[in-house]
């Protein structure tokens, strides 16, 4: 992620002690590849090694409160990307306030005080290092909420009673993705939303959500038919689907009665409740366009990373072609929205096509629209609509008149070829360690080469970064109508296994099984197919080698089996392994000692799966065997360095044919298009290969 940011953003967060601000930033700071720093730390070096309570019992509060807004001022004010855990009371004076209002962004960890209160009381020991508060801490939070609102750009919501640290500090990690805009979803044909209608989320089937989570891009957040429409509801609600829907994207919606919803309050109540969804940090927010136009302007201008959603609902009548061009211009809220959604309700069938037409000549190329008609009329308005398209689910109450199952509307489109022609296609690295900067400019360096393909060749696609925590999860992007593919980084791939197949629907190509591996995954007929393009990249790069007698794989992995499948596919008739981390996994048959390397007689090709070699193996072993045996060299490690390593160096010198990982990365990447595409422009994909290797630190060889 570091990789991608024009600016280095320094998180603040906020909250009360006990929230988890120390716990769940440290953790999310490794995961994202960000510096992090605990403000009580911070002032206890800057006071000379004095905890904050020694410090207010010597000093009292007010000096306290100064040298704490002092030390925030210097620890904000690198150029790395960091989090900073914040004292809970940095919000009591006027000058910690000015500083939370003037810095963005700030987070609030909005944990339940019930939790926060068992957690004080349940360790007394490990508040030592912080002064009294003198007074309960409920009392405390009472006081400070509305501050801590007030300073926050976004809410955090935690789930009452969550205990998952591990699923909750990936779903953290997420959220400040989010909301330093490095995580957007696309907008591309064929995406669906299901509506959420329940009253209260803690009653509703785990397994309903998820399955609604695994049918839709994104699920719709009908905040007005919630139970109750006090904010700390709201945040506990949003909190429970994100926790039981990890990862799938929210279009958090407030329905005025007059638009055929539940919401009756004022004006000014609907922007509060909105204003609570662009903390919440929604991927999407419905905004009415009839409401007051400045204040419409006013919360659009703080909108952030949130995709605003343009809406107009009429269900008394049809509008005529004019009124329907006025609508959708007014939907795009002055430009600042993302979709146009116009929904009328239609008098013949012929009112499908027309607000479909309305909204293509309508609404430029920078924006979607979503154009719709009410009822069973208009339920072919459902099946014509590309993007966005509102959906139900079985087990939930449906949203609107004339809904349909994601299913059933995609049947109808198959039978009539109704398909859109864009898609996203996603590179997915797994959170617990490719968020690095070297990770992170792996998983640029494909997205850099798939989006300049679509863009050469004219194509209407998207490319967008993501992550997941497991290979189950990556799937549910991937067996979306509206992804035409995938590609699966480091340990994501090797999860892959029967198991996993008929758990994630997969269909595996015949070399993905034989090497039980899978890293790229592509949109089928009925159901995804999984591929393994860096065996097919090895095949490739080794198809024109004469000689397939000897192969060595140096190092371990999660691509071990990706290489060892594409060297029988290959046909080489005798693959060993040289274990240089001492878990190669190999069968003693297969491994090779450095003393059997050196007595080799042939060896005709040489595949490192790590970056750097242990000094003495390359000067003792390999070098004398690159001046003898002149082995083809691949660097097939995960990682792309600036430089060449020096093994690579080494065997270039002695005259050996060498592929470095930029090359070898390239070719997955060109056989990842041909997966995900069927064929492609093979003049576009070599303009594509010269802009990647003008845009990125390429290593030279010879």
């Amino acid at each position: 992620m570091a990789a991608t940011q024009a600016d280095a953003p320094v998180v603040a967060l906020i909250g009360m002690r006990g929230a988890g601000k120390t716990t769940l930033g440290r953790d999310a700071a490794k995961m994202l590849g960000f510096d992090f720093d605990d403000l009580d730390e911070v002032i206890t070096r800057a006071a000379g090694g004095k905890l904050p309570p020694q410090i207010v019992a010597e000093q009292g509060w007010e000096a306290f409160r100064a040298l704490e807004a002092d030390c925030f001022q210097k620890a904000a004010s690198g150029s790395k990307a960091k989090i900073i855990a914040c004292g809970g009371g940095i919000i009591e004076t006027s000058r910690g306030m000015d500083l939370m209002s003037s810095h963005h962004p700030v987070v609030l960890i909005d944990r339940p005080i019930d939790d926060i209160v068992k957690t004080l009381e349940g360790d007394p020991s490990a508040q030592v290092h912080r002064a009294s508060l003198g007074e309960h801490p409920r009392d405390t939070y009472k006081r400070r909420l509305p501050k801590y609102v007030q300073a926050a750009d976004f809410r955090f919501p935690v789930a009452l009673g969550e205990s998952d640290l591990h699923s909750l500090t990936s779903a953290f990690a997420r959220f400040v993705s989010s909301a330093v805009g490095c995580l957007s979803p696309a907008v591309v044909s064929d995406s669906f939303f299901i509506t959420l209608t329940a009253a209260d989320y803690g009653e509703v089937s785990a397994e309903i959500l998820r399955s609604a989570a695994r049918a839709a891009d994104v699920l719709e957040f009908r905040v007005d038919l919630l139970g109750s429409l006090d904010h700390g509801n709201i945040v506990h609600q949003v909190a429970l689907v994100r926790r039981i829907a990890p990862g799938t994207p929210l279009l958090y919606t407030v329905r005025s009665v007059d638009h055929g919803g539940k919401f009756a309050g004022s004006e000014d109540e609907y922007f509060e409740l909105n204003i609570l969804g662009l903390q919440l940090c929604a991927e999407f927010l419905d905004v009415e366009c009839t409401w007051s136009t400045p204040k419409i302007a006013a919360l659009a201008a703080r909108k952030g990373p949130t995709k605003l959603v343009g809406s107009y609902h009429n269900f008394d009548r049809m509008l005529d072609r004019t009124e329907l061009a006025d609508v959708y211009k007014k939907c795009l809220l002055e430009g600042t929205a993302a979709i146009a959604k116009v929904v009328v309700k239609p008098q013949v069938r012929e009112d499908n096509w027309a607000v479909q037409e309305a909204g293509k000549a309508s609404v430029p190329d920078t924006a979607a629209f979503i154009g719709l008609c009410l009822g069973e009329t208009g339920k072919l308005s459902r099946v014509l609509n590309q993007v966005m398209c509102p959906s139900m689910h079985p087990g939930l109450t449906p949203g609107a008149p004339g809904q349909m199952s994601v299913k059933d509307i995609l049947s109808i489109r198959r039978s009539l070829s109704l398909f859109g022609t864009s898609r996203q296609f996603a590179v997915i690295s797994p959170w617990e360690s490719s968020c690095t900067t070297e990770c992170s400019k792996v998983s640029g360096f494909y997205r850099d080469m798939f989006s300049a393909y679509f863009r050469l060749a004219g194509l209407p696609h998207a490319c967008i970064v993501d992550y997941a925590s497991t290979a189950e999860e990556a799937s549910r992007l991937a067996c979306l109508a509206s992804t035409g593919g995938t590609l699966l980084l480091d340990v994501l791939c090797g999860h892959y296994s029967p198991e996993v197949e008929e758990a994630t629907g997969l269909c595996l190509s015949t070399l993905a099984k034989s090497s039980t591996y899978v890293d790229c995954i592509a949109a089928g007929d009925t159901k995804p197919a999984g591929h393994s393009v860096k065996s097919q990249a090895l095949v490739d790069k080794l198809e024109t080698k004469a000689q397939k007698r000897t192969v060595l794989v140096l190092g371990s992995g999660p691509s071990k089996n990706a290489i060892l499948g594409g060297l029988r596919a290959a046909g080489f008739e005798e693959t060993r392994v040289c274990d240089v981390t001492g878990s190669s996994g190999a069968a003693s048959s297969e491994l090779w000692e450095p003393s059997e390397v050196r007595s080799c007689k042939t060896l005709d090709v040489v595949v490192s799966l790590e970056s750097e070699w242990p000094a003495d193996l390359l000067d003792e072993t390999f070098k004398p065997v690159f001046q003898a045996l002149k082995p083809k060299v691949i660097d097939a490690s995960p990682l792309f360095p600036n430089v060449a390593p020096k093994w690579m160096e080494v065997a270039k010198g002695a005259g050996c044919e060498a592929v470095c990982s930029h090359e070898f990365g390239l070719k997955e990447a060109e056989i990842c298009l041909k997966t995900w595409l069927g064929e492609v422009n093979e003049s576009c994909v070599a303009k594509a290969r010269r802009e990647v290797r003008e845009s990125q630190t390429f290593i030279r060889l010879g």
